[in-house]
């Protein structure tokens, strides 16, 4: 399964929406792998930093 990256508005941001659907969609698949397609330079990088605090890992980056 993959996912693209989902934009929000800062007020969803902060009342951990972001992380509530980022934790829900790979639940209720039953794929052992999930990917997440996500611009690293989002947010000047803050975006992947937190992808990585939440246990995502780059396997590899494309065009």
């Amino acid at each position: 399964m993959a996912q693209k990256e989902i934009g929000l508005r800062p007020t969803r941001r902060e009342d951990r929406t972001v992380r509530r659907l980022h934790d829900a969609f790979p639940a209720v698949r039953e794929e052992p792998f999930f990917t997440l397609m996500a611009n690293p330079a989002a947010g000047d990088g803050k975006v992947h930093a937190l992808k990585k605090v939440w246990g995502y890992e780059r396997i590899r980056a494309i065009r």
